[in-house]
């Protein structure tokens, strides 16, 4: 068992710099209120092995990569976040065929910096679900991105790298009202009312 508290978890280094498993899924996790936090910016990949399976879910706290860095970070497995972070440019890869459930989902990159979104292997989907609520990601590059779960999902500034579904791509800014209109169509503006409940990124 791991327990996790309250605390930052900072994970240094690169190649496997986390390994949840000791057997298929079997190390038992608790969360509590606890961030891991990846800090390595260089070019080599950081893999995270999160531990869940489809039959055995691991349910983790927050997630952060608070700063830009050149080195693809890979996550493995079918897990379930409460707030996922990724600040300034980076290489997102999660696990062909897998969901990742997250109820907070902040991703953005920056002009001419993105944030690259995409999966193990190429051309097969790994599924984000988000319950409710709007997700908005900022200069990200999606690739292999289904998005799922009851939220609605707007990519501002970024690319549609291919085999994407349930995101929306504008390049306009966005009024964050708070209500999507059925149609699907996001109303643009270059103001955002102050009462809205949602933050233009």
């Amino acid at each position: 068992t791991l327990t996790m508290g309250s605390g930052t978890w900072t994970i240094t280094g690169t190649g496997t710099i986390w390994n949840m498993t000791t057997g298929p899924g079997s190390l038992t996790l608790n969360p509590g209120t606890s961030i891991i936090k990846v800090t390595d910016t260089s070019a080599s990949s950081k893999t995270l092995i999160m531990g869940g399976t489809s039959s055995n879910r691991k349910t983790y706290y927050d997630f952060s990569v608070p700063s830009a860095g050149s080195g693809t970070i890979i996550l493995n497995g079918s897990n379930t976040f409460n707030t996922f972070s990724v600040v300034g440019a980076n290489a997102i890869q999660f696990t062909s065929g897998i969901t990742t459930t997250v109820t907070s989902f902040n991703v953005s990159g920056t002009s001419g910096n993105l944030v690259t979104i995409n999966t193990s292997t190429p051309g097969s989907i790994a599924t984000l679900s988000v319950a409710s609520g709007l997700v908005q990601s900022s200069f990200v590059s999606l690739q292999d991105s289904a998005a799922t779960g009851g939220a609605y999902f707007l990519a501002y500034r970024s690319t549609d790298a291919g085999n994407n579904t349930g995101w929306n791509f504008t390049q306009g800014r966005v009024a964050a009202s708070g209500r999507v209109p059925v149609s699907g169509r996001v109303p643009i503006s270059g103001r955002v009312a102050a009462s809205n409940r949602y933050t233009l990124l």
